[in-house]
């Protein structure tokens, strides 16, 4: 049985004292891992569940656009989202994420909003889909000799890496559009090393950030956090860098955000010795989905038009009217039957290229006919799904 909250207020922090209350629920919920509430703050959107001038719950929202279909949508966001252990099961999250929510709309334009969690039951009954569940790839040093290299990295982040990674970020559905802050935050609240390549034009060909950690009994293990690569020679050359690092790293740790298509190059090794472990799924909601079709960017080649039935997670349903024609995509309520018929889950999986084919769109539930859904299917397949930012 759920217990009614009317007591409890959902706000913006009123004063230093409620966001150290925050601050320090979110370090007991996720320990290390959450990131500096004190840094984020100028750049979120920051709410809270108080109850008798005691805080219960928090979550900030960052606004800042990301890449999907190759342009910038205006997006946001979602992190350290946490509740404390005594008031949970009394409905506050769900009042909590709906007025974040509804501020990152109404107040920064979001149209679509990101999250990582566990919790993809909890975030699935409120409207988001899951977009991906990337892997942890860990791989013995040694083996990574393997890989060719034909010139060295350099040390740093020179003129040309930021602007590489936004090139880069354009090419997949999802990638933040970095602000210059991001890259501060992330230098001043989780250090690493980067590593660049150049061609000999001093044109950026790609990069990789990583820390190194002490293991038992003896050496190291390096943790890669960011590699993105123009080609396959790059990939390779800095792949077989890390295996250079073998006198005294024994495994190498590839992050969950660091390449969707390292899994790919594991054929190539002599021995198939690599551990995968999931990690937290990327889920995503289209709070506004009439202005995130307009935003988004289409193949010039597609002509489209189909009627889709949106049911939100309270079981009311919406006629839309899906028209992309000429690289302009639109979205406008209608009441003609539907050709396809979809959660708002399925809506958000659809817009960031998740589904892939109609096999897997009727597997999770979205009803049409075979026609109508390799069509709808065919208008975000143009780019995978990567998030290679964390927040």
């Amino acid at each position: 049985m759920r217990i009614a909250a009317p007591e409890v207020e959902i706000v913006a922090p009123r004063d230093d004292r409620e966001i150290a209350a925050y601050a320090a629920l979110a370090h007991a919920s996720f320990g290390t891992e959450i990131p500096d509430i004190g840094y984020l703050r100028p750049h979120a959107l920051t709410r809270v569940a108080t109850e008798n001038g005691r805080v219960l719950a928090g979550a900030m929202g960052i606004p800042v656009p990301q890449f999907f279909g190759g342009r910038a949508v205006p997006s946001a966001c979602v992190s350290a989202v946490c509740v404390a252990p005594e008031a949970r099961g009394r409905g506050i999250a769900g009042r909590l994420m709906a007025e974040l929510v509804r501020g990152l709309r109404d107040e920064h334009g979001a149209a679509a909003v990101s999250l990582w969690t566990p919790s993809v039951g909890l975030y699935r009954r409120w409207g988001w889909g899951t977009i991906a569940t990337p892997c942890r790839w860990v791989l013995p040093a040694a083996q990574l000799r393997e890989f060719r290299r034909t010139t060295a990295p350099g040390l740093g982040i020179v003129e040309g890496v930021h602007a590489f990674q936004q090139e880069e970020a354009r090419a997949w559905n999802g990638p933040v559009r970095r602000p210059a802050w991001w890259w501060e935050w992330k230098r001043a609240t989780a250090p690493a090393t980067t590593y660049h390549l150049t061609d000999t034009s001093g044109e950026v060909t790609g990069y990789l950030t990583a820390t190194t950690a002490p293991v038992k009994p003896w050496g190291h293990d390096m943790f890669v956090h960011e590699l993105a690569a123009r080609d396959r020679q790059s990939l390779h050359t800095l792949i077989g860098f890390l295996g250079e690092h073998a006198s005294q790293v024994q495994d190498i740790h590839l992050g969950p955000t660091a390449t969707p298509v390292l899994s790919g190059l594991l054929d190539h090794l002599s021995q198939f010795s690599a551990r995968a472990r999931t990690w937290y799924p990327w889920m995503l909601a289209l709070v506004d989905p009439v202005e995130a079709v307009r935003a988004r960017g289409w193949d010039e080649d597609l002509d489209v038009d189909l009627v889709l039935s949106v049911a939100d997670p309270q079981g009311r349903t919406t006629g839309y009217r899906l028209s992309v024609h000429g690289g302009a995509g639109r979205l406008e309520t209608t009441g003609d039957n539907p050709d396809v018929e979809l959660t708002s889950g399925h809506l958000a999986a659809w817009y960031a290229g998740a589904f892939g084919s109609p096999a897997r769109m009727r597997v999770v539930g979205v009803r049409g006919r075979p026609a109508a859904l390799r069509r709808l299917s065919r208008t975000t397949d143009d780019r995978e799904p990567w998030l290679p930012d964390t927040f």
